[in-house]
């Protein structure tokens, strides 16, 4: 074949793209990377390990058993790169092994020794003393053994049910007068401790351990087999349906995930130094909640979360609409709250002043859908309006919207985030929030809650983006002009920041751009199907992984064309569910100081040589590192310091 035809062929079809579940096992490599990290501190270690498993469990549970259930529909289904399920799960199997391997190697050989250095020994029963084991069985009687129910398989005994995210043990139990031998599972409680302090030495044992130790007390006068046996592992499968293809073994520890327990140690001394966001500086200067609407309708805030203050800014704006006796109206969306949150309880007060109160609350929020029900509960029984959203599409744009009465007329004051309205996860997730009072934003907003809580057809968005009806489409034009100038020679770039990349046909026509000319940075932080620096396809575009003590969580893009500036952000990823399964929002952001702080972020972001990794055109990821003579830069950690600087300067201003 000619050289050319070759060229041709190698960027075409499914080498085109990179599978998204694999992409998506990089990222926790990645995250299993920092944890590895000796420059780190101890206990920063451990939550990047902690969050190895959370992210794995979350895999399985989503990825994996949607894998499952395509390979099981007897339909070959392939994804974007041509594998089968068949195919992906096997490579997944292979590498979530070596992944877990790793983990496992790096707790014993590193994590666990260096916390018995620091003091904090995680143990064995072996490790206790006499007096150490007298005080276990104690708070094993007192507290363990009478949440503990043993199931044995036996006649009119059928397997137990094995909830997720669940540990449980295992064991043959025999009576040695008849010889009749029956399998037993004991779950270990979830709402106790992982780790059971003992002594006043800093021992810590996990829970299975202690409840292996008295195993006796759950079936007396029982001989117990104690080991993971042929016939153990087959009686398991048998009772779960499942094949060797689906079992996992692992050489240690299982569920990593409540290292967070270890974490949360008051240890100081092993941790990153407490971040607390600063308030945003125009939002410092309101003394009341009349002068907080007043410097919103002076012109566009926009607030970028952990790096500033959840609670200075969209806490504050919330509770003073609840109390502002001139606020008519608010209505907002929940996807995820907190109980520390008072976005709820502002809302319930806002109700008992008589305000029309409104809140969409997204039922189908994966992992937060008991919390959700229980909250729509009590904002049903105050009074609030609450709307649960589509049976089919889910809700997870985030915005409010409090209307407002100021001299003879109405005003709309709104607030679209890239993130969720948790008081928790604003502390520990990077993203960026807009108040706004545009007239043609607030109206789309307005005819957005409408569409929600009423019946009927959404009507022509002004300047929002919607998904399912606008966003893609919107998108994809605003890329094509970037490349129609860059094939006229002009100023052509692009800049985008997602958590995701999967979407086939933004994928193309980001090729298409970069094909014609334009300059594309895209830092994605998990799953990109994206090839870039591809010799024919994607040579102008770059892609980057930023994975830090913070979650690069806010979605954001910059589209430069010519002379003509296109600023874009919102609740949206580049993914099909999100484009077209979701009801999500993306708003232009046109102040121009607003615009430089977003271009501020990229440039840190891009800059980063610490906690960075490129992608490669062959699917691989390296971590940056600073060339030589260069100085290490953090984007995180220049971030911060910029938010504090900013803040000084309010301050010494208003001195």
């Amino acid at each position: 074949m000619p050289t050319a035809e070759k060229e041709k062929a190698s960027v075409e079809g499914p080498e085109r793209f990179l599978n998204r579940e694999l992409s998506s096992l990089d990222f926790n490599s990645r995250v299993l990377e920092l944890a590895a990290d000796p420059s780190l501190p101890l206990l920063e270690r451990l939550t990047f390990c902690s969050r190895f498993s959370q992210h794995l469990d979350e895999f399985f549970a989503v990825r994996v058993s949607g894998l499952m259930g395509q390979d099981a529909s007897g339909l070959t289904v392939y994804s974007l790169d041509g594998r089968t399920p068949q195919q992906t799960l096997a490579e997944i199997r292979e590498r979530v092994l070596a992944l877990s391997a790793e983990q496992s190697s790096l707790w014993k050989r590193e994590l666990r020794p260096a916390l018995e250095k620091e003091g904090i020994l995680i143990g064995r029963i072996a490790d206790c003393s006499e007096k150490e084991l007298e005080e276990l069985a104690a708070l094993f009687d007192r507290e363990i053994y009478p949440v503990l129910t043993p199931l044995a398989v036996g006649p009119g005994q059928p397997f137990p049910y094995i909830s997720a995210l669940s540990l449980s043990l295992g064991v043959f139990v025999r009576d040695p007068k008849t010889g009749e031998e029956r399998f037993a599972r004991v779950k270990v409680p979830e709402l106790l401790p992982r780790f059971i302090s003992v002594g006043k030495r800093h021992l810590y044992l996990p829970l299975e351990h202690v409840i292996t130790y008295s195993l006796t007390s759950l079936f007396p006068k029982m001989e117990i087999s104690e080991s993971m046996s042929d016939e153990m592992l087959r009686r398991i499968k048998a009772g779960l349906g499942a094949r060797d293809d689906q079992v996992y073994r692992v050489d240690g520890l299982l569920d990593l995930a409540d290292l967070n327990q270890i974490v949360d140690l008051d240890r100081p001394d092993l941790k990153e130094e407490r971040w607390r966001g600063v308030t945003q500086p125009r939002l410092a200067v309101p003394t009341t909640d009349g002068e907080l609407f007043d410097e919103i309708k002076r012109g566009d805030i926009l607030v970028h979360l952990p790096y500033e203050s959840f609670v200075t800014s969209v806490e504050t704006f919330v509770q003073a609409a609840a109390r502002d006796p001139d606020v008519i109206a608010i209505k907002t969306t929940v996807y995820r709250t907190s109980d520390e949150s008072p976005l709820v309880p502002a809302l319930i007060e806002a109700a008992d002043a008589g305000k029309q109160t409104v809140c969409l609350v997204e039922l189908k929020a994966r992992f937060d859908e008991r919390q959700n029900i229980e909250w729509s509960r009590a904002l049903e029984r105050s009074g609030v309006h609450v709307v649960y959203g589509f049976p089919t599409l889910k809700t997870h744009a985030k915005m409010i919207l409090v209307v407002r009465r100021e001299g003879n007329g109405l005003r709309r004051y709104v607030h679209v985030g890239t993130g969720n309205y948790h008081a928790l996860t604003a502390r520990g997730y990077e993203d960026f929030g807009l108040f706004t009072t545009d007239e043609s934003i607030a109206s789309d907003v307005a005819d957005l809650f409408n569409y929600m809580t009423g019946f009927g057809r959404p009507q022509r968005f002004r300047k929002v983006l919607v998904a399912p009806f606008t966003l893609r489409t919107r998108l994809i034009e605003a890329i094509r002009s970037v490349a129609q100038v860059a094939e006229a020679g002009k100023k052509a770039l692009i800049r985008i920041k997602v958590n995701s990349l999967t979407d086939e046909k933004v994928i193309e026509a980001l090729y298409d751009a970069s094909k014609a000319g334009a300059e594309i940075d895209i830092v994605c932080r998990s799953n990109c199907s994206l090839r870039p620096g591809v010799k024919g396809l994607s040579e102008n575009i770059r892609v980057r992984s930023v994975v830090g003590r913070f979650l690069e969580h806010s979605r954001v893009f910059v589209l430069e064309a010519g002379d003509k500036t296109t600023c874009l952000l919102g609740s949206s990823d580049l993914m099909p569910r999100n484009l077209d399964h979701r009801l999500e929002v993306v708003v232009p952001v046109d102040d121009i100081r607003a615009r430089q702080r977003v271009n501020a972020m990229f440039d840190a972001l891009l800059s980063d040589n610490t906690n960075s990794w490129e992608l490669h055109g062959d699917g691989s990821w390296k971590r940056m590192k600073p060339k030589k003579g260069d100085r290490r830069v953090s984007a995180q950690g220049l971030l911060m310091r910029n938010a504090v600087a900013r803040a000084r300067r309010t301050v010494s201003r208003r001195s």
